[in-house]
This record gives C-alpha cells, structure tokens and sequence, in this order.
C-alpha cells in the first residue's frame, strides 16, 4: 500500500465507523494529569531496586519498571524487539492507573480515562521507530468511537508517519470488541500488511476482551453472526502480547503481573515489609487462579494470616 493509499485507508477506517477529530492539545507526556485514588493505594505501587526473589532469575531478565516514562520505553523496546522478529501485529498493555486511578473512571467514566492517558499512548507510540530506520514526521490522532457512543469505548487511532510510508506504525488505543467486529477495522488492519499495528490497552476498553479468551466474551449476550469467530480470530492474529504490565488486587495482595518480550512471565507482590518479591514466573500468560494458587503458598511458608494482611493496608 502506498502512502497515499494509507492514508486513504485511514481516512475512510474513521470515517466509516465515527466521529474523527485531532487531537491537537495531547503534546507533552506529563505526569500526573488525574488526583490519585483515595482508596487503598495501590494505584500508584512501583517496584523499585528492592525487589527480593524466591525463585532464581537470570541477570537477562528485565526487572519491571520504577517509572511511568521507563515503562513506555521498556514497552516500545519490547514492541520493536519482536517487529524485529516477524511479529507485525502485537498487544500491549500499560498502567493506566497511573494516570487516571480506577475511581475517577468510576467517577468520571471512559472519557476522563482517555484525556488523562492519550499523553501516554501518543508518546508510546512516539517510540516506535526501527534503530537506524526513518525519522519520524507526525503522529495523527483519530477518535474512531464518538463521543456518547452507547457501549461506552472511546476507541482512538494513533497513526505513526514516518518518511518512509514503510515504516508507518498504527496504534489502536482503548479499541474493544465494538472495534474489532467492525468490517472496516479488518480492512484497515489488512490494509497495513507487513506494517506494525499494535491493540493498547484493549483490557481497559469498556467492551473489554481478553486474548486468552479467544472471543468468548460476546457469547455472553448472545452470538449474533459469527461474532464469536470473528472476534476469536482477531484474538489469534494479536494473540503475542509483547509487553503487559497490570496491577491486581488479589486476595488484599498488591499484586503486579509483567512481561516485556522475549521473557517469560512474572508475577510479583508487595511483602509485608514492603519489598517487592519474584513470586512466580511462567511462559505463558498465568491465569488468576494460578496466581491465588501460588499466594496461598507464599502465605502458608512465610505464616502469614490474614490479621497480617489487613495490618498491612491499615498502614
């Protein structure tokens, strides 16, 4: 596809399915931009240098990130590592509570979400150049879900120019399964061929789906088509989540789940004497229940009960 043939591709993708509009105002990638949480405040737990292990690493192993900065960086150098590789279309998922803790999207709705964290998202995608490849030019940015639209998404395009329209890189930021079964996302996608399309952030969408669910999330309501296959192979074709870095609260465990490619996965906590401790790694994507499997454990050899844990969040 040509430049100008991306471009019409991309003009008529946002055209099609909604409301397109710049940006314009999204410029500098500043933190914070939203009040934190007045909840427990485990939206804002980085891990720092005082990570302990209870299973071996090895020195190769990223540690993850002490920063919002470090982790868009570590992000689009774990993205550009597996395009290197062949793997032109990948997920990726940041912390965006960070930015906007949960509450104030509670609070606020999808909207308060996007203004606070397309800053990230557009210097994310800032970094997605090849070393010694294209200076970068622009990067264009287009609502693609309208604003009031009745599933909630506010799904936005980040389209990466370069000069050289080979290296062009698209970005689909809080796109949800209203996204994905759209005929003209497909075309788009398609339309990209060996170009690098990354989906950021689709957990956070308000039709949220997961990769490893394999489209079964629409199912629920009733499979209207082939919605379910649909979605199952989008699911397929971005199934290489190359970085992903979620904060969970898991049996009132702080717990952070990381993978920057081509590691494995790894699952951390904040202890009790708030060192962040290695409790697991896996190659594949560790499910919740593997997770609360693996904390009853660390709870059982280290005799810890739940008097401990409440103690903990008191503090």
């Amino acid at each position: 596809m040509t430049r100008m043939g991306a471009v019409r591709a991309l003009l008529l993708f946002a055209a099609v399915i909604g409301l397109c509009h710049r940006h314009s105002r999204f410029i500098d990638f500043a933190l914070p931009l939203c009040g934190r949480s007045s909840q427990v405040d485990a939206s804002v737990w980085w891990p720092t240098q005082r990570i302990s292990s209870i299973l071996r690493r090895s020195e190769e192993t990223p540690s993850p990130p002490s920063s919002a900065k470090s982790m868009v960086q570590q992000a689009a150098d774990s993205v550009m590592k597996a395009y290197a590789d062949g793997i032109s279309r990948q997920s990726v998922q940041l912390r965006l509570d960070i930015v906007c803790p949960p509450n104030r999207v509670i609070e606020s709705g999808m909207e308060a979400l996007l203004n606070a964290a397309l800053p990230m998202a557009k210097a994310f995608t800032t970094f997605l150049g090849s070393p010694g490849g294209a200076p970068l030019k622009d990067v264009r940015i287009s609502r693609f879900d309208g604003v009031g639209t009745t599933s909630g998404d506010v799904g936005t395009l980040l389209y990466r120019v370069s000069e050289d329209p080979k290296q062009d890189v698209a970005v689909v930021f809080l796109g949800g399964r209203k996204f994905v079964l759209q005929d003209d996302s497909d075309a788009f996608i398609n339309g990209m061929k060996s170009r690098l399309v990354v989906m950021l952030n689709s957990e956070d969408s308000a039709t949220t789906f997961r990769l490893e669910n394999k489209g079964q999330e629409v199912s629920a309501g009733g499979n209207f088509g082939n919605d379910v296959e649909v979605l199952g192979k989008f699911c397929e074709t971005f199934r290489e989540e190359t970085y992903y870095l979620r904060l969970l609260l898991l049996s009132d465990w702080p717990v952070l789940i990381f993978r920057a490619y081509p590691n494995p996965w790894e699952v951390y906590l904040e202890a009790l004497d708030g060192d962040v401790v290695r409790l697991f790694g896996r190659s594949r994507k560790p499910r919740p229940e593997e997770i609360l499997q693996e904390i009853a454990k660390y709870e059982e050899e280290n005799g810890i009960t739940n008097a401990d844990k409440m103690a903990k969040i008191q503090r």
